[in-house]
């Protein structure tokens, strides 16, 4: 039995994850996006399941990969997240992708673990999340990925530079922060990424939560975003966060490192109702694929917090719901190209409206196509993008913006015109 008297005490991916009992799920056998025989096959999924008041979810999946495939990954490509009677407060919202395992050329298998609740946890919640498959022939497809899944901290008690998640906060002590927004710096280190340029960091789960140490209470909602930004094979003599401490991955005085077998980032995150701030937790868990045919194109991005503090009003204005785009992306110079969901904005229409209660709260991409001609030199890249933010009177309405990082692969040189 848990302990749910502190927040993310249900999170130690060593051990406590597994404890959780099995949820049964919806789920189909994920559609192909794309696929060259041979080289490359490309899918998106989803899968759904309802989880009875005081429990968390806990889901094993396992994917068919196609025989020619001796390499494979999975990424977090979206999530709605709902109570199932009335509305509620926010006390963490959580989805983890963890303990991925390839058997080459048979199957992708993995762990899901995820979360809504208020504080007192007796809501039955439902979770739809969304996920990209990427699987290949490494001699087709110069790619490498590293999903190490936190097993050097498993094994030794220390953090690791190859540790795949981190947890942070936002909290008013000792670090006195004063804004919702908190940025955390984090890397990896594998010696895969110094065969290419570039390194594409895949997010594969999150956890926003109330403060680790307990205690806090639960919220009414106007924003939450993420933004997983500044991806780049480079390490700086500087603490950055690993696992559930910080952690320099240059001794001493060492110098700067470029294009050698780190990659580092940065998370930006934003959970507020109408105050300024609430202490919170975020914990992040990602992948990152490397390589001689890897890049990324990472268009700018921005979260800040909104400040709406004195309105809370009821009544009026247009309805919430779910609100849907269709995004083109042309002129992509690779001969594959897989859209990456890496940063999101969401919440309640500001300003005027104020934070309200949870009914359903999510943000997911689908519907994705990659079309390039034979002949030609860039392809065409579409997507649907939808976010939902409402209470139980679908009121006020809500915002959202997005972020996708184009992961592309095999990169084709294009000539200049003329």
């Amino acid at each position: 039995m848990f302990d749910f008297s502190t927040t993310l005490a249900w999170f130690r991916p060593c051990d406590d994850l597994d404890q959780i009992e099995p949820t049964p799920v919806i789920t189909q056998p994920p559609s192909v996006v794309f696929e060259e025989v041979g080289a490359i096959k490309v899918m998106e999924g989803m899968t759904r399941a309802t989880v009875p008041g005081g429990r968390r979810l806990r889901v094993e999946q396992s994917v068919e990969l196609p025989p020619y495939a001796n390499q494979a990954t999975i990424f977090l490509n979206g999530w709605q997240a709902g109570y199932a009677d009335p509305d509620h407060h926010l006390f963490d919202v959580a989805v983890i992708f963890s303990r991925i395992r390839v058997t080459p050329g048979q199957a992708l298998q993995w762990s899901t673990t995820g979360d809504l609740a208020d504080k007192q946890r007796e809501a039955t919640f439902t979770l739809t999340y969304r996920f990209g498959i990427i699987a290949w022939n490494d001699a087709a497809v110069r790619a490498m990925v590293d999903q190490n899944d936190a097993e050097h901290f498993c094994r030794t008690g220390e953090p690791h530079g190859s540790d795949n998640f981190f947890q942070g906060e936002n909290t008013g002590a000792p670090d006195a922060t004063t804004t919702a927004l908190s940025s955390f710096p984090s890397f990896l280190r594998h010696p895969g990424f110094a065969t290419g340029r570039q390194v594409a960091v895949l997010p594969r789960g999150f956890v926003f939560a109330g403060p680790k140490g307990g205690g806090g209470d639960d919220h009414h909602l106007l924003q939450l975003a993420y933004n997983l930004e500044s991806v780049a094979p480079f390490a700086r003599n500087q603490n950055y966060h690993k696992a559930d401490t910080m952690l320099n991955p240059l001794a001493g005085s060492a110098p700067d490192v470029v294009n050698g077998e780190f990659v580092s980032w940065k998370s930006s995150v934003i959970m507020k109702d109408n105050s300024l701030r609430n202490d919170y937790s975020f914990a992040e868990f990602v992948s990152a694929m490397g390589g001689p045919d890897v890049e990324i194109l990472q268009p700018e991005f921005a979260v800040l917090p909104r400040e709406d503090v004195d309105a809370n009003i009821v009544g009026g204005g247009f309805p919430a719901g779910l609100k849907t785009a269709d995004v083109v992306i042309a002129n992509l110079p690779y001969t594959y190209a897989v859209p990456v969901l890496t940063g999101w904005d969401m919440g309640y229409t500001p300003p005027g409206e104020g934070d309200q209660h949870i009914k359903e709260v999510g943000v997911f991409i689908d519907q994705i196509k990659y079309e390039r001609p034979p002949d030609s030199a860039t392809g065409t890249l579409r997507y649907t993008v939808s976010s939902i933010v409402k209470d139980k009177d679908s009121f006020p309405e809500n915002y959202f913006r997005h972020k996708v990082t184009i992961l592309g692969l095999k990169p084709i040189v294009v000539q200049p015109p003329g």
